[in-house]
């Protein structure tokens, strides 16, 4: 029997009420992670169950949280090396998250390492006699359905996990992980990656990750490794906020630039652990290549800024049609692109909504041009504001990065844009938004 088939009957008889699964566990205590500080676990990864090794997975345990939460250090590093020197060998990726014993994750993206754990630490089941639930994927675009399988081995817990967008549900494709949980050491023990079939096409395995050690680290050092990890992040961010001033800036790059990797490389200086002087020498070489697309996206910019913004004719979920060149004597403001980061973006643009909608200004979404995808992020996500489906030629209005911003004035001149997601070009957005509302009343 094919994984989704099976993953589908199981949920039918958990929505349906059916009788108890054989197998299935329907009481007991909490199905939980136990995190204690000082732990590393080390995961193997492999495209298949006797296939050579790809990669490890290293989970630092290094904090208790007041809240109950535990502060975890996830890396990944490729087995043929993780040297960052040289760019054409792939760098280790980590991420600094705290992390509930349920499996809920709290957010940051101040580190930035683009490495996403959830594969790695699912969601748990609500309570031992849950059959079927869910979680919400990182990049907010749709939602990992789990659902619990019959576990021949006393203390393990099985379970599936699906995850799809609205087009790959409808062909029946996406991602399908089968995991296999140890209650007794609190953690995941081995998952299977598959990727589904299109139609009657059987799924096909793409990685086997599973776990190899357990180690207990010296409280000392798991305490050093949460402090130098603190300090990177403190840096990443105040090394980005640096960077993206030269976008309105572009002829002061270098200078820029220089000013701050001085202070990147100053806190460098502080580290004492090899994993974390990685990550420094990491955001060397990816701030330069940032430094360098801000610079050309501020020259950008400043050709269209002041300019007449191009019209455009497009069409909404609800079969509306819009005309920029109609809307003359309102504030258009333009949310473009649909990565994680834009998706993260939606609250702000949402929180802006609510301070200018009634004020003359008139916002939309120019995301997914797939109206089935576009309508569920739309819902999942809350967007107030229309969300077109027509594309857009959005790098006529500077919209060159994915998130972007743009901002169209009353008399249908390009007012501004905004590339990228930050704190800064955040606040700057706004203060626009509220510039423009005091104005208007």
């Amino acid at each position: 029997m094919r994984l989704r088939a099976f993953w589908i009957a199981l949920v039918l008889v958990g929505v349906g009420g059916g009788g108890p699964v054989r197998g299935v566990e329907q009481a007991g205590p909490p199905i939980v992670y136990r995190w204690v500080v000082g732990t590393k676990l080390t995961y193997v990864s492999a495209p298949g169950l006797e296939a050579k090794a790809t990669g490890t997975w290293d989970i630092y345990v290094v904090a208790a949280n007041a809240d109950g939460s535990a502060r975890l250090i996830v890396r990944y590093a490729p087995v043929d090396g993780h040297v960052v020197k040289v760019q054409q060998v792939t760098p280790p990726k980590s991420v600094y998250i705290d992390v509930f014993p349920d499996g809920r994750i709290v957010w940051n993206r101040s580190i930035g390492f683009y490495c996403d754990p959830t594969t790695l630490l699912p969601r748990l089941p609500p309570d031992t006699k849950a059959l079927a639930w869910e979680r919400e994927t990182y990049e907010r675009d749709s939602v990992v359905r789990y659902a619990k399988r019959p576990a021949p081995v006393e203390g393990e817990i099985r379970f599936d996990g699906m995850s799809a967008l609205a087009t790959e549900r409808a062909l029946g494709t996406g991602t399908t992980v089968s995991y296999r949980f140890d209650r007794d050491k609190g953690c995941v023990s081995r998952l299977e990656v598959y990727e589904n079939g299109l139609g009657e096409e059987p799924a096909s395995l793409k990685d086997v990750i599973t776990l190899t050690t357990s180690q207990t680290m010296p409280a000392a050092e798991a305490a050093r490794l949460a402090a130098e990890y603190a300090d990177l992040r403190a840096a990443h961010t105040a090394f980005y906020a640096k960077l993206d001033t030269i976008h309105a800036q572009p002829d002061g790059e270098t200078e820029i630039f220089g000013q701050a990797k001085a202070a990147l490389d100053a806190a460098a200086a502080k580290a004492t652990l090899d994993i974390v002087r990685e990550e420094y020498e990491l955001k060397r070489i990816n701030g330069a290549q940032y430094a360098a697309d801000t610079a050309i996206e501020g020259r950008s910019r400043a050709k269209v800024i002041g300019k007449p913004a191009k019209d455009f004719i497009a069409k909404d979920l609800d079969g509306r049609t819009y005309r920029l060149s109609q809307l003359r004597g309102k504030m258009v403001v333009i949310l473009v692109g649909e990565s994680p980061w834009t998706h993260r973006t939606v609250p702000i643009v949402k929180q802006a909504y609510a301070l200018a909608a009634n004020h003359n200004v008139q916002f939309f979404w120019s995301g997914s041009n797939d109206p089935a995808d576009a309508a569920e992020l739309a819902r999942r996500l809350g967007v107030p504001c229309p969300v077109l489906v027509t594309p857009l030629d959005v790098l006529a209005y500077g919209a060159s990065r994915d998130p972007s911003i743009v901002m169209i004035a009353p008399d249908g001149k390009l007012q501004e844009i905004f590339c990228g997601y930050s704190s800064g070009l955040i606040n700057e957005f706004l203060t626009r938004i509220e510039q423009f509302v005091s104005r208007v009343i």
